[in-house]
Parts: C-alpha cells; sequence; structure tokens
C-alpha cells in the first residue's frame, strides 16, 4: 500500500497466478461503483480509494506525509481520512477471506506503515462486513521487508520460475543437507539436453564410488567397500546387455 495498492495470493508458500497469469489483483476490486476513478480504467478500485494520493486528498494535504503528520497529531480530519481508507481495505479483506480464507493478510509499503492509523479501522471493517466467519479469523501482520519487498520478490520469483527452462531429470529429496548434498538450485539431482541423451549429474558417480568419497555418509554403511552409486553402473552394464 502506497502511491498504489498491489496485491498477491501465496498458497502452500507460492504465488499464485491463475490462468492469466495476473490473479491477486485485490486492489482492483470495486468496492465503490460510484467512486473515483482508477489509475486501471475502472471506477472505484480499492486502489483508488485507499492509496496515499487518495488519503492526501480526502485529508486536504499535498504530501501522505503531510497527512501522517497531521494524524499522529490528533488532526480529526486527516484521522478521518484514514478511517475511510481502511473502511474499504477492512471490506476488500472480507471478501478475500469470503473466496479464499487466507490464514494472513500481510500489509506492506509506506501506507501501511501507518500502524494502527489504519489497520485498526481495516480490522474493525473486515469483521464488521463478514458474517461467514468469526471475526477472530482475520489477522493482520505487518510485512518484514520494507521497501526492498518488491525487489526481493522479484528476484525469488525469476529464480523459482528458470527452473522451468532446464530439462531437470532427477531432484533430491528435499532441500537440505544431506539430502542434496550440492546445496543445488531446485534441488537439481541430474540434467540432460532436450534429445535425453546426454546426461550431467553431481556428484558425480565416479567420484562417489568409495564412502570416503563423500562429505556425509551414514553410520551404518562405514563397512561398504563401495557405495550404492555403483549400483548405476551395474544397472546401465544389464541394460546394454539386454539390448545386445
Amino acid at each position: 500500500m502506497g502511491t498504489g495498492v498491489g496485491g498477491g495470493v501465496v498458497i502452500d508458500g507460492k504465488v499464485h497466478l491463475g490462468a492469466t497469469k495476473g490473479a491477486g489483483e485485490i486492489a482492483h476490486q470495486i468496492v465503490n461503483p460510484d467512486g473515483p476513478m482508477c489509475g486501471c480504467g475502472s471506477q472505484g478500485c480499492v486502489e483508488a480509494m485507499t492509496s496515499s494520493e487518495a488519503i492526501a486528498k480526502l485529508a486536504g494535504v499535498k504530501t501522505p506525509e503531510e497527512a501522517y503528520e497531521r494524524a499522529i497529531a490528533g488532526d480529526k480530519q486527516t484521522i478521518h481520512s484514514y478511517e475511510e481508507a481502511g473502511k474499504w481495505i477492512g471490506i476488500a479483506m472480507a471478501n478475500v477471506m469470503a473466496i479464499l480464507s487466507p490464514d494472513v493478510f500481510v500489509l506492506g509499503g509506506g501506507v501501511s506503515q501507518s500502524g494502527d492509523l489504519i489497520t485498526k479501522y481495516a480490522l474493525a471493517e473486515a469483521k464488521r462486513r463478514s458474517h461467514l466467519f468469526e471475526g477472530e479469523v482475520f489477522k493482520i501482520v505487518p510485512a518484514q521487508l520494507g521497501v526492498y519487498a518488491g525487489a526481493i520478490g522479484a528476484a525469488l520469483n525469476g529464480a523459482a520460475v528458470s527452473g522451468d527452462k532446464y530439462n531437470i531429470v532427477a531432484k533430491y529429496a528435499y532441500e537440505g543437507y544431506p539430502a542434496n548434498p550440492n546445496g543445488s538450485d531446485f534441488n537439481t539431482a541430474m540434467m540432460c539436453d532436450t534429445t535425453g541423451r546426454h546426461l550431467v549429474m553431481m556428484p558425480h558417480i565416479e567420484r562417489s564410488t568409495f564412502p570416503w568419497n563423500w562429505a556425509h555418509y551414514p553410520e551404518r554403511g562405514q563397512k561398504d567397500e563401495v557405495s550404492p552409486w555403483l549400483e548405476a553402473f551395474v544397472n546401465a552394464r544389464k541394460w546394454i546387455e539386454n539390448k545386445k
């Protein structure tokens, strides 16, 4: 929440993009059909009602910073502008809760840093508007990444999406060591070219023949002559023999 109002839906730790790759535009719900025009071309969107510009305009000041300073000083008109913005955010939250029932609402951006000036009104309105759930289900927490949230999110999303560009044919069971002995991105164990003829993997099988080749090796296998990875060579030989 700031100059504009963005939004996103995170499910199981991943941003949900939907069929259009643009899901989560929570701030472009139309909550006031007779409200001001929004930059998206619609009328009465949450963004048009709650942006920093909208708050400053309603408070009768030139900048959001001036609105904030007046509000904490107790100016009634300015406090009312935050109350009004909180109302529209609360309505939007009630709508989202009815559709998605999220565990938590995370608020970030300059406006949200106003703290209780806006969140208390948003929470109160969300509870007042929602009759499908108990009011306690609405949880609002502040975002932790501050002004860097957008940049960090973009970088993480780019890293996640780039994994789709590789032909990853085998992955380790989970991210942490020792299941992923490489610390490789996307838990990659094996990759191949588009033909499937050229395979690369880490650790290299030929360098993992003996238990002492491994940084981590189960104690129960310390007396092994060779590591179980040698079985790959055995299976490869048997496959070739069967193809003769």
